[in-house]
């Protein structure tokens, strides 16, 4: 028997991104197709629900632009901060047509003084790695994570973490309403 494709739209152009997405076809027989959507919110979002928020929007525009979407996917990086310290971590949002919604997220990573104080500033999470490390496009390679973690963890390996705890609900949907 031939056990049918279900398509995910990932809400992002990102290969990172829908790297992490793809995660989800080593499990279940999907097929996966990215579109350019909006986030709605702020380029770096600060906190958990701004984050959210931005991967939701993301996950139902995509939904809505790729026809034929069982689910759609939108994956938000994000910064919390307390006034002394930041984390940056990730939020993945999953919904299907029926407007099921499963959420997740990744662990945090305290960013070190430096980066903490040019994103305080500003500048997006990518682009303060980058000048303080004196690196090109650590936002679309192994971002911040793969930086601080000398390549332990890489973006792909940490949102794909957020992905599949977004994707529980689906899993068991006789104990998620």
């Amino acid at each position: 028997m031939t056990v049918p494709y279900a398509l995910v739209a990932v809400g992002s152009m990102t290969p990172v991104k829908l790297a992490a997405a793809r995660e989800l076809g080593r499990y279940a027989p999907f097929t996966f197709s990215s579109a350019r959507v909006p986030s709605g919110i702020a380029p770096q979002p600060f906190g958990y629900e701004e984050t959210m928020r931005g991967a939701v929007n993301r996950a139902k525009a995509a939904l809505s632009a790729v026809r034929g979407g069982a689910f759609g996917l939108g994956l938000e990086g994000g910064i919390r901060d307390d006034g002394d310290r930041s984390w940056a971590f990730a939020c993945c949002a999953i919904v299907s047509p029926d407007g099921r919604l499963g959420r997740g997220t990744t662990g945090e990573l305290e960013l070190p003084p430096s980066v903490r104080s040019l994103v305080i500033d500003g500048l997006e999470l990518g682009h303060a790695i980058d000048r303080a490390f004196q690196r090109s496009n650590t936002k679309e390679t192994v971002g911040a994570i793969g930086v601080l973690t000398d390549g332990r963890i890489d973006r792909v390996r940490f949102y794909a973490q957020a992905v599949h705890l977004a994707y529980v609900p689906f899993l068991h949907p006789e104990i998620y309403p």
